[in-house]
């Protein structure tokens, strides 16, 4: 039987993809479908394409996002009015909630959008005579 930690080694030098099909023979020696883990390696480098172009486009629609909560926080700070809006949180919260198309994907939306806001709320308390 192989040594668990040549088998350790060889996960770490050649990626999960690569521990994924390899074979171990009686006497120790490694063998690894090249084709399998090339082709693993090809969707994957597709799979994080699509990642890499959405990420891009949520970066983008973040700093427009980032750039209005600026203006909010200037407008509320001119005004007096509080940064946080427990209301309007909770019902924004709820509408990300309704809008996801797959009910699975709801409580992640919600927990993404708490986050943004989060941060959203610490940009507006950045405005010079931002009210808490």
């Amino acid at each position: 039987m192989a040594d668990l930690s040549r088998r350790h080694a060889v996960t770490r030098s050649l990626g999960h993809a690569a521990a994924q099909s390899p074979a171990w023979g009686d006497a120790g020696e490694l063998t690894i479908d090249l084709k399998g883990f090339i082709s693993i390696m090809e969707d994957m480098r597709e799979y994080r394409a699509d990642i890499d172009r959405i990420d891009t486009a949520l970066a983008g629609l973040l700093e427009e996002r980032l750039a209005v909560v600026r203006k909010i926080g200037e407008y509320k700070a001119a005004r007096g009015l509080p940064v946080f809006d427990a209301e309007r949180e909770r019902a924004k919260l709820e509408k990300i909630r309704q809008m996801a198309k797959k009910e699975e994907n709801a409580d992640a939306l919600a927990r993404i959008f708490q986050y943004i806001m989060d941060v959203a709320k610490d940009a507006e308390r950045r405005v010079p005579g931002a009210e808490e």
